[in-house]
């Protein structure tokens, strides 16, 4: 309990061998425990902080362990996270665009059989990111303009604002300023 809180402070503030430190402390509780959810969710945990050091390979074998072990488990609000993550490794420092969008559908899949809105206008702008990347505007326009519909029909002014910006850097990539500009304007305006 507290000792996981303390690691979870450490990665908030981004001390994060601090939090190594403790999370490494907890695991074998965990295992001695048999918690495996506890335990997959600091295993998941350790690969954001490797994510953080820039070590992507301990990243995603930590990220992969932890959703093996979430599957086992059937904690389908982790594994939405989990695989999250791993599409945003694969995406942004890994670097493959297929591994990631079928990592982002499988969160956005478990996230809409959950309810989850605001997980799933992450992700449907996540998603919109690698159309864009692969100039296939319309695309990423198309998902960019659900996470927002969604963001404003829960009130998820965060989600709102994320979908704004990508959409204006979208328009920017396209030499579309005007749309560009409205939409970055709108996204300081909800921010």
């Amino acid at each position: 309990g507290a000792e996981v809180n303390r690691a979870t402070m450490f990665f908030t503030i981004g001390e994060f061998d601090k939090a190594m430190d403790s999370y490494q402390k907890v695991l074998p509780i965990y295992l001695e425990l048999k918690d495996t959810l506890r335990y997959a969710k600091v295993v998941m945990n350790i690969g954001l902080i490797y994510w953080n050091w820039n070590k992507n390979d301990l990243a995603l074998e930590k990220q992969l362990e932890a959703k093996s072990l979430l599957e086992k488990k059937k904690d389908f609000v982790e594994l939405a996270r989990v695989n999250n993550n791993i599409g945003r490794l694969y995406y942004q420092d890994l670097k493959d665009t297929t591994k990631a969008l079928e990592y982002y559908e499988k969160s956005l899949e478990i996230r809409q059989n959950l309810g989850s809105q605001d997980g799933m206008a992450v992700v449907l702008s996540n998603i919109g990111n690698i159309y864009s990347d692969k100039k296939q505007f319309k695309t990423a326009f198309e998902y960019y303009n659900k996470a927002l519909a969604l963001s404003e029909t829960i009130g998820f002014k965060e989600g709102a604002a994320m979908a704004s910006y990508y959409m204006g850097i979208s328009h920017q990539k396209n030499k579309n300023y005007t749309e560009s500009n409205r939409f970055l304007d709108a996204c300081l305006k909800i921010s």
